[in-house]
């Protein structure tokens, strides 16, 4: 059976949930006061003003999931409903720093995206086998090994490699539609390890409605861009 609306979802329960049937939807709300400290730490996640992208442009780029947190995830999708005001948060981002320092978070950014806004992402340490998960609204207290109260602002945040019973993090993010049709094609990492940059990206795309369910059919109707 589908979650309730406002049910936060282990990865033990979505991985049924979505994965195996992706148009299954959730619910979610975010409060004020708490909606207004998400946007306070998506403050250092913000994007780049032009003349910080020309020079980015101009520079080398790191490849693409080639550095010691890997890829992230495995290729997929999700499709959520929302009702107006309401955000969605993703917490099945997988860190596990295989190099030999910490490995730094320098930004966080979504892929190819339309009417989203990243309104806040965090760190959280994993001791459990599984991940956080994924639904409606702002993460309800999780279960036993979700490490939530050492959480950290992604930006700055610093992943060591496995040690103390830390199995790996999850990455966090809520997310924020900002018209009735909300999509990215994934999410974007950006981080430093031993004086390397780095640069991971998800391909794992977010369809989420507001007001309106999603379509059975939602994974042809809405390819990747």
């Amino acid at each position: 059976m589908p979650p309730s609306p406002t049910q936060w979802v282990p990865n033990n329960t979505i991985s049924a949930a979505f994965r195996v049937r992706p148009a299954t939807t959730l619910d979610g709300s975010l409060s004020a006061a708490t909606d207004a400290a998400v946007r306070t730490a998506w403050r250092a996640g913000a994007l780049l003003g032009a003349v910080a992208l020309l020079a980015v442009s101009c520079s080398a780029s790191p490849a693409v999931d080639t550095g010691p947190l890997g890829k992230g995830s495995d290729p997929g999708g999700i499709c959520g409903f929302l009702h107006p005001g309401e955000v969605f948060s993703y917490g099945e981002t997988f860190l596990q720093n295989t190099g030999g320092s910490d490995a730094v978070i320098t930004k966080v950014d979504l892929v190819h995206v339309r009417n989203l806004r990243l309104v806040a992402s965090y760190v959280v340490p994993i001791k459990a086998n599984w991940d956080m998960g994924a639904g409606g609204g702002f993460p309800l207290p999780p279960e036993p090994g979700i490490e939530w109260s050492q959480r950290a602002i992604a930006v700055g945040a610093a992943i060591p490699p496995p040690a103390h019973g830390v199995r790996h993090y999850d990455l966090l993010t809520v997310l924020k539609p900002t018209g009735p049709l909300a999509r990215a094609e994934g999410i974007d990492v950006f981080y430093q390890e031993a004086g390397t940059r780095y640069h991971m990206q998800t391909d794992y795309r977010f369809v989420l409605f507001v007001g309106k369910q999603c379509p059975d059919n939602w994974p042809l109707k809405y390819p990747d861009d």
